[in-house]
């Protein structure tokens, strides 16, 4: 986490990695701040809703 990246799929690798890394239940919105740079849109799509 906190880490740039580039390159196809770069962004949904982020979400994924944050979403694992949780331990206990987290909002939208604490995604989206772990994922800085990151839209909402791509949030929504990689947690499916």
């Amino acid at each position: 986490m906190g880490q740039i990246r580039s390159g196809r799929g770069a962004t949904s690798e982020q979400v994924r990695e944050a979403v694992m890394s949780r331990r206990e239940p987290f909002s939208s919105s604490e995604l989206e701040t772990a994922c800085a740079g990151v839209s909402r849109d791509t949030c929504r799509w990689c947690c499916g809703s």
